[in-house]
């Protein structure tokens, strides 16, 4: 006999958690969307590439990018929507011959922490653009007296590899989804 998930969840993920380290926590069936999250490590400016222009766009010039650029070329660099909940604040570009070819940019994701995301077109990868970049933003977050994160998922290799080339290390691992949306059905007890 199944059940549909209760309504009052956290009776229901204490008993699901109690006595489980870590990684079975992780990986308990109503568990998706895990992040691996870094912190600067030992800040310093990275130099910056030849044959590239890198400029930072504060958030009133953000906007312009939204129309400038597409969506599906750079989807974790920007949100592409002006009231979102988690503002763009600032943005990095790196262009060739006047165009485009990376993007990190930054959102507020509460008074203090500003998390970056990334997106280099796939010619243009593997020349560190994306970690000079996220670099080049966050030692200006750093400077306006907020704390740059970078968030990935545990399997995107690339990911980890620019966010250490960038000067960040691994902090903390998040869940951001989890299968309570009301339409998971569980066994049910008792």
């Amino acid at each position: 006999m199944l059940e549909v998930f209760p309504t009052d969840l956290l009776p229901y993920v204490r008993e699901q958690l109690d006595g489980k380290n870590r990684d079975d926590a992780f990986n308990m069936p109503f568990v998706y969307g895990v992040g691996i999250c870094y912190l600067p490590d030992k800040p310093q400016v990275l130099p910056k590439l030849d044959g590239f222009k890198f400029e930072l766009l504060e958030r009133s010039d953000i906007i312009q990018l939204y129309g400038a650029c597409k969506h599906e070329d750079f989807p974790y660099a920007l949100s592409y929507d002006i009231n979102h909940p988690r503002p763009d604040v600032l943005a990095a570009t790196a262009t060739v011959n006047g165009e485009i070819v990376g993007i990190a940019g930054s959102s507020a994701d509460c008074e203090m922490m500003w998390q970056i995301g990334i997106n280099v077109l796939p010619d243009y990868r593997k020349h560190k653009i994306a970690a000079v970049l996220t670099n080049m933003l966050a030692m200006t977050i750093l400077e306006r007296g907020k704390i740059p994160y970078y968030a990935t998922a545990p399997g995107n290799i690339a990911s980890h590899r620019v966010a250490i080339n960038a000067g960040f290390k691994p902090a903390w691992t998040c869940v951001y989804k989890g299968m309570f949306d009301g339409e998971l059905t569980l066994p049910a007890t008792g």
